[in-house]
């Protein structure tokens, strides 16, 4: 069964905690297969990828984010429109984990955790509006 839910804040940092919240129990109410776990982690994607919209794509400015979930039996698609600058996370490489330490850089590692926590992630540009789709296949828990 499908279920879609979607929420429209602005884009300030102290919605972070709407937006998180308003994640975790749209999926907890609408995936029961998911695990705590996966929720976690999803959790921690999104608010890493809309704080990046926020701080570098409308630079403090103002702007909304649009965040859009699709729960399906298999899979949880988490749609994040925005109309900040133009930037396609997939053309980001991550410096080197290693370099960043010999540099002694801290941060600089929330693109690297989004695309090893999500299974997919697809970006357009249309519109003058970002649309990113990050997606977390659902496995089966096993029975205990």
């Amino acid at each position: 069964m499908k279920k879609i839910l979607s929420i429209e804040v602005p884009a300030e940092q102290s919605n972070l905690f709407i937006i998180r919240n308003f994640y975790t129990q749209s999926i907890r109410s609408g995936c029961a297969a998911i695990s705590e776990a996966d929720i976690a982690y999803m959790e921690l994607a999104v608010n890493e990828f809309c704080e990046n919209i926020i701080r570098h794509g409308y630079k403090g400015g103002p702007g909304t984010i649009n965040i859009r979930i699709i729960a399906d039996e298999d899979k949880i698609r988490t749609v994040i429109t925005d109309s900040a600058k133009p930037y396609n996370i997939l053309e980001y490489d991550p410096i080197d984990k290693e370099k960043l330490v010999e540099k002694g850089i801290k941060g600089r590692l929330g693109i690297r955790m989004i695309k090893t926590i999500c299974d997919s992630i697809k970006y357009t540009r249309l519109n003058n509006k970002n649309k990113t789709v990050l997606t977390k296949n659902i496995r089966a828990q096993k029975e205990t």
